[in-house]
């Protein structure tokens, strides 16, 4: 997109070298994660599955991470309840 020497009223998909990738609007956040990590991307666009497909958002990695940030905050450790018989408590 930098390149001077490109025509700025090309398509945008006339200057993609690669496959678009993306996932779509139904399916889950671990699925869009594997497929950034295997692309090494970080950021999807988000389809809807009809024909032709259209464009409702875009997922990134901060986006992903900020979901389980989130479910690990819910979650709370508790204290190991095991007792061993004859075992000294750690000081």
């Amino acid at each position: 997109l930098l390149n001077p020497d490109l025509d700025v009223n090309a398509p945008v998909g006339n200057l993609t070298v690669q496959p678009t990738r993306f996932v779509y609007g139904d399916s889950t956040a671990r699925q869009a994660a594997d497929h950034m990590l295997n692309h090494d991307i970080g950021r999807l666009p988000v389809v809807t599955r009809s024909s032709p497909p259209q464009l409702v958002g875009i997922v990134t990695r901060s986006d992903i991470l900020a979901g389980y940030r989130s479910r690990l905050k819910e979650t709370t450790t508790e204290a190991p309840t095991l007792r061993i018989p004859g075992a000294r408590a750690r000081e």
